[in-house]
């Protein structure tokens, strides 16, 4: 953070300059005065953005060369999908959670359900396992046709 006090060059504010830097001081900042209107001070307060700016960039630099963040996945990947009787259970603790969630009573429900599980693998799944077009699918407590 950098403070920058303005109107330096009018007479009310440069007679509270001392005042000013006294007050900021007591809270560990260092004000720098500048008059916009007049360049007073504006060199020195570029400088000093400058500078912090380099720091900024060294210590973000020093940070990414460290070692990196580890990436945390979910330990279950895809889906199994059981053939029994005549109906295809879908097996996945992510997948049978939101096809319960989702309001399938609702064509718009089961239509996201359908959108999603095709960006997920699960329709891929489905079919590699030989289920088509109106076969029963069950996924936790939720039966559904494929395809709806």
């Amino acid at each position: 953070q950098i403070v920058a006090i303005n109107k330096i060059d009018i007479e009310e504010v440069a007679e509270r300059v001392d005042a000013l830097r006294k007050e900021f001081k007591k809270k560990g900042i260092e004000p720098w005065f500048i008059s916009a209107a007049s360049g007073q001070g504006v060199p020195e307060l570029m400088a000093a953005a400058g500078t912090r700016i380099k720091v900024m960039q060294e210590e973000e630099a020093a940070i990414e060369t460290e070692a990196p963040l580890p990436v945390l996945r979910p330990r279950e990947r895809g889906v199994r999908v059981i053939r029994e009787n005549g109906a295809f259970r879908v097996e996945g603790a992510r997948t049978i959670a939101f096809a319960e969630m989702m309001p399938m009573d609702l064509e718009e429900g089961r239509a996201e359900l359908w959108r999603r599980f095709t960006r997920w693998g699960v329709t891929s799944a489905l079919r590699r396992a030989g289920a088509k077009r109106g076969d029963k699918v069950i996924l936790g407590r939720v039966k559904l046709e494929m395809g709806e």
